[in-house]
């Protein structure tokens, strides 16, 4: 039996969602998983419930390393969604400066085969592999996803990456061309040079609808819920997929804390769409001139010149 070394990051919003990636990795893996959790803040009390997840498994380990991601990345830009701690990936091949292979996945996954598949692909010369965008045809050189990586933190260690990816993103915050930070600086760096796993590794599930029934493919490994509200399955529960993150939430100890996310999220959303209905306000044209247009249920009541 192997022992793989897993990476997952997260802050302490998010930690529910470490649990299942770690539920759904344990349960379709027969090596055993040593986690490292890259901790942006998680509490003492959800360390602890994401740990309990070895009342239903016994085949990996935790280790949590505190990274202060506001402060160590405080030059870096964050998103609206997406807190500063998409960068503590960068810090893995200081954390394990020897391992010639590590994986690190993004926690709005649920995995479906075998992590052991991914692990034992033969990186050879390149010091990362990672799956193509699925648009990278689009644009002049293949883009990767930087939410599944598979790294080699020896070589990126005598390439000297800790430096590179601070030269890189200081030219692209000068050009102003940062918009998807972590992707974009890591696709600066290799984007010529990594080696291209297969689509079963980040099967971006929105991509695989058909007529709304998705269909799961026995190859497939990882399933990926990139974006953020309807798109994540803890949110909308008939997302493409989500019957296969769910099916791994009792496998945690925050199960009655994901279904009370879910039904707080599908609450404000049936105020947003009541409100949405109720006052709608949009703009029309009358004789060359933009009019504000006040309505109720689609019933027009109100116009005022913009």
């Amino acid at each position: 039996m192997q022992h793989i070394p897993v990476f997952l990051a997260s802050n302490d919003k998010f930690a529910p969602f470490v649990a299942t990636t770690i539920a759904s990795i344990c349960a379709n893996t027969y090596d055993f998983i040593d986690f490292y959790i890259l901790d942006s803040g998680i509490s003492k009390h959800n360390r602890q419930k994401i740990c309990d997840t070895k009342q239903f498994f016994d085949n990996f380990s935790i280790k949590f390393i505190k990274v202060d991601c506001d402060k160590k990345f405080a030059h870096l830009p964050k998103l609206k969604h997406i807190s500063r701690a998409m960068y503590s990936r960068f810090l893995i091949p200081e954390i394990l400066p020897d391992c010639e292979k590590v994986i690190y996945s993004d926690i709005d996954v649920a995995f479906v085969g075998d992590i052991s598949e991914l692990y034992n692909e033969d990186l050879g010369d390149k010091v990362i592999g990672a799956v193509p965008c699925y648009n990278s045809d689009k644009i002049s050189h293949n883009m990767f996803c930087s939410g599944l990586l598979l790294l080699n933190c020896k070589k990126l260690n005598e390439q000297n990456f800790k430096q590179q990816i601070s030269d890189t993103a200081t030219e692209l915050l000068q050009n102003k061309s940062l918009k998807l930070p972590d992707q974009d600086i890591l696709n600066r760096l290799y984007s010529h040079n990594y080696l291209k796993l297969d689509l079963k590794y980040c099967v971006i599930s929105k991509y695989f609808n058909s007529n709304n029934k998705f269909r799961l493919d026995k190859n497939w490994i990882i399933l990926h819920f990139p974006g953020g509200g309807l798109n994540k399955p803890w949110n909308n529960k008939n997302t493409p997929g989500a019957e296969y993150f769910w099916q791994y939430v009792p496998f945690t100890s925050f199960a009655e804390e994901i279904e009370e996310i879910y039904q707080s999220f599908t609450r404000k959303k049936k105020v947003k769409n009541f409100f949405h209905q109720f006052f709608n306000v949009h703009n029309r044209k009358f004789a060359g001139q933009t009019y504000k247009v006040f309505s109720i249920f689609g019933k027009e009541i109100k116009l005022k010149k913009k």
